[in-house]
């Protein structure tokens, strides 16, 4: 569908907005945030992080980067791969969304766990579960490398320098 969109995802918390600012200091790539392409507070128990219906947001998604992404442009998308649904279960987007975005390289940030925690718990004035990320990490980053390989695009992984 898309020719023009570089995907960048890791879990909440891990450094991707950093990461792509970082990106987008040095190229001529247009930022584009999944969460603010859905309008994320439509959609989502912003308190929690938790995702109503992955499905009918992921459609969302697609429908909304129909309508802002040109053809004579190129976007960095920073997301998910796995996203928490409303029964606090790690949930992969699906295939078909990626197929859909046909994102010319797949990347991930990745953080460690315990660093992500101190992030969010200031963030968020609320208590991580540090086991429950590491999970949702290990989650992320196994489906993104078998979205690379599926899809055949370049995978990059990005951590934080200790």
């Amino acid at each position: 569908m898309f020719d023009n969109i570089y995907f960048l995802g890791g879990i909440h918390g891990s450094g991707k907005g950093t990461t792509a600012e970082k990106i987008l200091s040095k190229s001529s790539l247009i930022h584009l945030e999944a969460s603010k392409v859905l309008k994320w507070e439509d959609i989502s128990y912003k308190e929690n992080k938790k995702v109503d219906n992955i499905t009918f947001t992921q459609n969302k998604l697609i429908v909304n980067l129909e309508q802002i992404v040109t053809n004579n442009n190129q976007f960095l998308l920073d997301g998910h791969y796995c996203l928490i649904n409303k029964q606090s279960e790690i949930e992969k987007v699906t295939l078909k969304t990626f197929e859909k975005i046909n994102p010319i390289s797949l990347s991930i940030k990745i953080d460690e766990p315990t660093e992500i925690k101190k992030r969010l718990e200031q963030r968020d004035s609320k208590l991580y579960d540090l086991d429950f990320l590491v999970h949702f990490q290990d989650e992320e980053v196994k489906y993104a490398k078998f979205l690379a390989d599926y899809l055949k695009k370049t995978f990059i992984h990005f951590k934080s320098r200790p």
